[in-house]
């Protein structure tokens, strides 16, 4: 579950926990903060607009007090991987949401409107955070506080006469692992994402053999594995021209002594005899997300295998 921050910026994750349970209906709200670019220094520098959905005034502590305005967002869609990558928010500003210049550029000084600043590139690579409230009782914003739902940097706009439409680029794009969706919702019980580990006993590291292919990886190592060991793992090579080299495990099996890696994806070129890779081996756990036992969380908890992937929208 994502963490929640109460108006004293303490997690309140637990309390919100227990108010889910204890109640059918909620009160929420979705929480905007949209920051000028951080490029332009001195004229807007540091603008901040605090906007909420909700019909009237926010105050929550942690970040300040939001006004009700014309703004929405897309859909967030929670999948395992890299998909939910952007989100749209689009906004109408008021002609009262200014953007003041603070004097330390050339005089005159210039007044713009918030739709002006989208216009005049004020935003371009600004910051743009969604968050969602939990309210116990409407207005109040503190007692439980409000978790990050999306959150990035401004990206592709379309201002028009009356509003401005926002491409949000999620924080995670600067990654080049595949790694979860920052959009898992709290509810979404079915989607989760592990690391692999070194099963008790196994080698640290494998040496590539004869009859190996792009898509098929023969590999020496004692002890010899049991068939299944590595399934839904994967591999990574830590020598020869494919050093640093990751690939999902579709299914490992023992054949003629060596173990045979059946890899999702095939590699870009076959690897050279003697090569090394290390193997990892999923984190079990089943259905439900409960750990076998013995095993630590190695990452997200609730990861499924690959036949019970689910697509939740929040």
């Amino acid at each position: 579950m994502r963490t929640f921050f109460d108006g004293n910026g303490n997690d309140s994750t637990s309390a919100v926990l227990a108010h889910l349970a204890a109640h059918r209906q909620l009160t929420i709200a979705d929480l905007y903060i949209i920051n000028t670019a951080p490029s332009y220094a001195g004229q807007y520098m540091g603008r901040q607009f605090l906007l909420t959905d909700y019909p009237s005034p926010l105050n929550w502590n942690f970040k300040g007090i939001f006004s009700p305005a014309a703004v929405s967002r897309n859909e967030v869609e929670s999948k395992i991987g890299l998909e939910a990558d952007t989100l749209e928010v689009t906004w109408s500003p008021k002609d009262t949401d200014i953007l003041a210049d603070d004097g330390s550029g050339p005089p005159p000084v210039t007044l713009l409107t918030a739709l002006q600043g989208f216009g005049a590139g004020v935003f371009d690579n600004g910051v743009l955070e969604v968050w969602r409230c939990v309210m116990p009782t409407p207005g109040d914003c503190n007692t439980l506080g409000a978790c990050l739902m999306f959150g990035g940097r401004i990206g592709d706009l379309e201002p028009d006469r009356l509003a401005v439409k926002i491409t949000v680029q999620s924080r995670l794009e600067v990654l080049n692992v595949q790694v979860p969706t920052n959009v898992i919702e709290p509810t979404n019980i079915l989607a989760q994402y592990s690391t692999g580990y070194i099963p008790a006993g196994a080698p640290s590291s494998f040496a590539v053999v004869a009859g190996t292919t792009a898509a098929k990886v023969f590999a020496d190592a004692s002890p010899t594995m049991p068939q299944g060991t590595y399934d839904s793992g994967y591999i990574v090579f830590t020598g020869g021209k494919l050093a640093g080299t990751y690939r999902a495990v579709r299914a490992q099996t023992v054949e003629s002594g060596h173990h045979a890696f059946y890899l999702l994806e095939p590699l870009p070129f076959v690897p050279t005899i003697g090569d090394l890779l290390g193997a990892f081996a999923p984190v079990p756990r089943d259905f439900q997300g409960a750990i076998d036992a013995g095993q630590a969380v190695a990452a997200f908890p609730f990861v499924p295998s690959p036949v019970n992937s689910a697509v939740v929208i929040g």
